[in-house]
C-alpha cells in the first residue's frame, strides 16, 4: 500500500519534513520553546504556519515523586477533614457530603480536593490524574 506521505529530510536539528505526493511540504522543527509547523504548497508559498509552546503542553503522567508530594501536601484525615468542615464523624453521613468538592483515595485512606484555588496547575493535572486512575 502506498502511503501519501514520504519523510523528506530528518537531521540532527530536530527538524522533519514531509512531502504530500508534490501537492505540499510540511516542516515539523522543534524549538527550546515548543515546537512550529509549516506547510508549503508545490509553489513554495507558505499556505499555514503555527507554533505549539511547551508552557502550553500538559507535562504528562506524574512522577511517583510528584503524587507523594501532592498526597503530603493536600491529603487529609477523615477525623481532620470533618473537624475542619464541621461535618459529622460518622461515614455514612459525611462521606456522601465530602465527594461533592472531594475525593478519597483508599491507599492513602485520605480526602484530596477535587480542584483549589490555591493548587498549581501542576497540582491540578495531578489531583485529576489521581481522580481518575482509579
Amino acid at each position: 500500500m502506498k502511503r501519501p506521505f514520504k519523510i523528506i529530510k530528518q537531521d540532527d536539528k530536530e527538524r522533519l519534513q514531509i512531502s504530500f505526493e508534490g501537492r505540499a511540504d510540511i516542516y515539523l522543527i522543534k524549538t527550546d520553546e515548543g515546537f512550529i509547523f509549516d506547510v508549503y504548497d508545490s509553489n513554495g508559498d507558505c499556505i499555514k504556519s503555527c507554533a505549539i509552546w511547551n508552557i502550553d503542553l500538559p507535562e504528562g503522567k506524574p512522577t511517583e515523586s510528584e503524587i507523594e508530594d501532592f498526597k503530603s501536601t493536600w491529603g487529609q484525615k477523615h477525623n481532620e477533614i470533618c473537624n475542619a468542615l464541621e461535618y459529622p464523624q460518622p461515614h455514612i453521613v459525611s462521606d456522601e457530603l465530602l465527594m461533592v468538592d472531594y475525593f478519597w483515595l483508599e491507599g492513602s485512606r485520605e480526602w484530596y480536593p477535587k480542584t483549589s484555588g490555591i493548587y498549581t496547575e501542576r497540582e491540578q493535572e495531578i489531583a485529576d490524574y489521581l481522580r481518575h486512575s482509579d
